[in-house]
């Protein structure tokens, strides 16, 4: 019963013992100091009172006294012992709780301070690299985030693609013409659903001067049917038909238009992508994400992942093998 009772407790059979020795000694001690102060004050009341009477008549006048003392102290410690264990239930349960609080506190602090400091080391690669005649638009919120924007900038400067498609248009867009920029060569073609962010990102990329290196196409969404999904993506009618992708950038449409909704971008767009595109993924963390890759990779066995560094969000990053 003790075992059960010290598991159900979570603290070890020795460790329940203790607590119990240690209440009972202490009601033990207070019965006995009780006891001594009450006789006392019996034999100093006796022995005024009956000084000729026998000690033994004595003794038995202050036992029958004492009875109900004993009765009401061994009450007292019949409530006293369970409530000294609760007490030691909670205040184990409460450290035990506080110290995990203050682990999680940590840990999750230091997760933000890592991710702070990783941010502001790919916002400065993309200042330094990219040299900007203004500075970058906020990247947070629905924006990409500067580790993806690194990873997108460090592999377009390295790799040269000729023709870039990006699923969604802002910021990418921007870091992505400017690359073409910089390497003299190429275009990026961004399928953008919402016409008002649509003229947004042309007025960025109007103030960098990067208007000639990118084009920003509108394109609704509208229903489209696919082998092993149904749901609404970008009218991609809009792009050349003869473009030959070298890299695609997908961070839409958004996840709520439609389950996995970003899946449609490789079956859509693979019969155009080169031998050697690239592919990446934003928000590769999410559970969807995951899915879609995972179907992309079962789909399509050209495809196979790269090594990139990891993003707050997640990326994925694909490689089309073969010929």
């Amino acid at each position: 019963m003790w075992t059960n009772t010290a598991a159900v407790l979570d603290c070890t059979q020795d460790q329940f013992f203790d607590v119990v020795h240690a209440a009972l000694r202490g009601c033990c001690n207070f019965i006995q100091k009780v006891c001594r102060s009450k006789l006392e004050k019996v034999r100093m009341a006796m022995t005024a009172r009956t000084c000729s009477l026998p000690v033994r008549m004595v003794s038995n006048e202050a036992l029958l006294l004492m009875a109900p003392v004993f009765l009401i102290l061994l009450g007292a410690a019949a409530v006293v012992i369970p409530l000294v264990v609760v007490l030691f239930v909670m205040y184990h349960k409460l450290s035990l709780g506080t110290s995990l609080l203050r682990e999680q506190i940590t840990r999750e602090t230091t997760n933000v301070a890592s991710n702070v400091f990783a941010q502001l080391e790919a916002l400065l690669y993309l200042q330094q690299e990219l040299k900007l005649s203004h500075a970058l638009p906020p990247t947070r919120g629905w924006a990409a985030s500067p580790d993806f924007l690194r990873n997108v900038c460090s592999h377009t400067l390295a790799q040269r693609p000729a023709s870039v498609v990006e699923c969604s248009s802002g910021i990418s867009t921007l870091v992505l013409a400017r690359c073409m920029q910089l390497n003299g060569q190429g275009h990026v073609h961004s399928l953008e659903h919402d016409p008002e962010f649509a003229e947004k990102t042309r007025q960025l990329l109007r103030l960098h001067g990067l208007e000639s290196w990118a084009t920003v196409c509108d394109a609704p969404l509208k229903p489209l049917v696919l082998p092993s999904w149904t749901g609404q993506w970008y009218s991609y009618e809009v792009l050349p038909a003869k473009l030959a992708i070298e890299l695609m950038v997908i961070d839409g449409p958004p996840w709520f238009v439609a389950e996995l909704a970003r899946y449609p971008a490789i079956p859509a767009l693979y019969e155009r992508m080169q031998a050697n595109s690239a592919v990446f993924l934003d928000d590769a963390d999410r559970p969807g994400e995951k899915e879609l890759v995972r179907r992309w990779e079962a789909e399509f066995p050209a495809l196979q992942k790269m090594l990139v560094p990891i993003c707050e969000k997640g990326c994925v990053a694909l490689k089309k093998t073969g010929s």
